[in-house]
């Protein structure tokens, strides 16, 4: 027989960032949009998430903000304006340009049907492509996703 904990692993939500884009809002303000997908079991009931936008090693933005929207079992809800707004100025760009990484990375807390909560972490990086535009690719390292331990959840 299998105990209450792995039965709760099995059958647990596992929330997993897809697919991203930016979409420029003015000269220099991108706000960025990216899919959250439960690839679980249950349905997931996301309580809220943190975000930040770091360069050179340096956090420079921090969004944090509430969820309320379950995610059910094979589903996807898609993050909309203003999730995460980021300013690229010529100075900036030129740095990413040039070699320097930007980064979108946060965190999405969520509660299963058993009561248990969970944090999924995420990565993105912001690149300038070789025709000047520019995209948001996921780092694969950057995703965590686990019982979430802490006092705020």
């Amino acid at each position: 027989m299998r105990s209450v904990d792995s039965l709760i692993q099995s059958e647990r939500p596992v929330l997993f960032p897809g697919n991203a884009k930016i979409e420029r809002r003015d000269a220099d303000v991108f706000h960025v949009f990216f899919d959250i997908l439960n690839y679980g079991r249950t349905v997931a009931f996301p309580t809220g998430y943190t975000a930040n936008e770091s360069h050179g090693g340096k956090v420079i933005t921090e969004f944090r903000g509430a969820m309320s929207r379950p995610i059910s079992a094979g589903g996807c809800i898609k993050f909309t304006a203003p999730f995460v707004q980021v300013q690229i100025d010529d100075g900036l760009r030129t740095q990413i340009q040039a070699g320097r990484e930007m980064f979108i990375t946060g965190e999405i807390r969520y509660r299963d049907n058993f009561g248990k909560r969970w944090i999924s972490e995420f990565k993105y990086e912001f690149i300038i492509k070789e025709d000047g535009s520019e995209d948001i690719v996921w780092i694969d390292d950057g995703w965590r996703d686990e019982e979430d331990r802490s006092e705020q959840a």
